[in-house]
């Protein structure tokens, strides 16, 4: 089962996120061969798509000797959250070994002032 993991974006603002993944016995969680993709959505069934992130994107990266996963989207991705609460949810794939890691509610809170030219 996945864990559940919430948090905020500022819209137009980079951002980057380092999340430790950890096994029931708090160990650090073996990513080895893995790859990650991740996608956030307005709400759960919704078929459009706000982002895709991957590790093929080069939008989420692994860190293996840590168990950490980094969420790195740029301003024009953070753009693209027109929404202030949308969900998301992480996989790792590795063949018969794929699991859902996270998922939860992402609050976006929306910029007043206008700074991109």
């Amino acid at each position: 089962m996945a864990a559940i993991y919430n948090f905020s974006i500022e819209k137009s603002i980079p951002f980057q996120k380092m999340i430790l993944l950890k096994n029931s016995d708090n160990s650090v969680k073996d990513l080895t061969g893995y790859s990650a993709r991740m996608q956030i959505k307005p709400y759960k069934s919704s078929k459009e798509l706000l982002i895709d992130l991957s590790t093929t994107n080069l939008k989420l990266r692994i860190d293996i000797p840590t168990g950490a996963v980094t969420i790195i989207l740029s301003s024009d991705d953070t753009d693209l959250l027109h929404y202030t609460k949308s969900v998301y949810d992480l996989i790792l794939i590795k063949r018969e070994k794929t699991f859902k890691a996270l998922e939860g509610n992402i609050t976006v809170s929306m910029g007043v002032t206008e700074w991109k030219t």
